[in-house]
């Protein structure tokens, strides 16, 4: 939303002998990506839904920018970690992780993917700023792990 704040950040950062990691959901101009991308160390990039409607029901906006802006970033060959936020009945569909994985297969690359359980932690941020939270009523999701 602030690149050239942004980028004049990663530049003290990087001064200084700072790690950069971008954490971002992907929907910028590609030029912005690619501009912030020539300094950054990392990013963390969240992908929630791969069909575009189901995308713009849940975020209001398409997801085609987000997939291009991905493409481009493993194509420049800038570490990326996949962010995918686990929201039951929503995003974790077998027809949503199927067509994830079809996407990252045709990247030709090797991805680290975390998967990040639904927690509702934003509920009073809605409720303080008199929003409407659509996810109100979603339980937080609990992970086993391979220990538990």
């Amino acid at each position: 939303m602030q690149p050239d704040f942004l980028t004049e950040a990663i530049t003290a950062c990087k001064n200084n002998h700072y790690h950069v990691a971008i954490d971002t959901c992907g929907f910028a101009k590609p030029e912005v990506i690619e501009k912030v991308a020539a300094q950054a160390d990392l990013f963390l990039y969240d992908l929630k839904m791969m069909d575009e409607e189901s995308h713009k029901k849940y975020t209001g906006v398409s997801n085609r920018l987000i997939l291009e802006n991905l493409k481009l970033l493993i194509k420049i060959s800038v570490p990326v970690v996949i962010r995918f936020p686990v929201i039951p009945g929503i995003n974790d569909t077998e027809a949503n992780i199927s067509q994830m994985l079809d996407f990252f297969n045709t990247t030709n690359k090797s991805l680290e993917i975390h998967l990040l359980p639904y927690h509702s932690i934003a509920k009073n941020k809605y409720r303080n700023l008199g929003m409407e939270n659509k996810l109100n009523e979603l339980q937080d999701l609990k992970m086993k792990t391979s220990s538990g």
